[in-house]
């Protein structure tokens, strides 16, 4: 499912590019995070179900570097530059990573 979103962000990304215009840039940086969380998490076979599950940290974080790339992209290929994505990218980031060291936590004190 994760390729599907990878795609149609690439999708949006070059018709962001080709218009010159932020409203694709921003869909196709949000539909990012999604793939990249969906990749990691469902894909990686590294986090299996059980006490300690950073499954949700690391859609934080994910979500929120899909947000930062709104910026990039925004600088890099239109006009102006969106820096109000870097706002929810930094609730999101640390929300992330109040989860691993929530998840740290509970494995140092088992």
């Amino acid at each position: 499912m994760y390729v599907v979103f990878f795609l149609l962000s690439l999708l949006l990304l070059r018709t962001g590019v080709i218009k010159k215009s932020a409203v694709w840039m921003i869909l196709s940086g949000i539909l990012f995070g999604i793939a990249l969380a969906s990749a990691i998490v469902d894909e990686s076979g590294l986090f299996r179900d059980g006490d300690i599950n950073p499954r949700r940290a690391i859609t934080l974080l994910a979500i929120g570097i899909g947000l930062f790339t709104i910026t990039m992209l925004t600088g890099l290929f239109t006009d102006d530059s969106h820096y109000w994505p870097l706002v929810p990218g930094c609730v999101f980031v640390m929300g992330g990573v109040i989860l691993i060291c929530d998840c740290v936590t509970i494995l140092l004190s088992n």
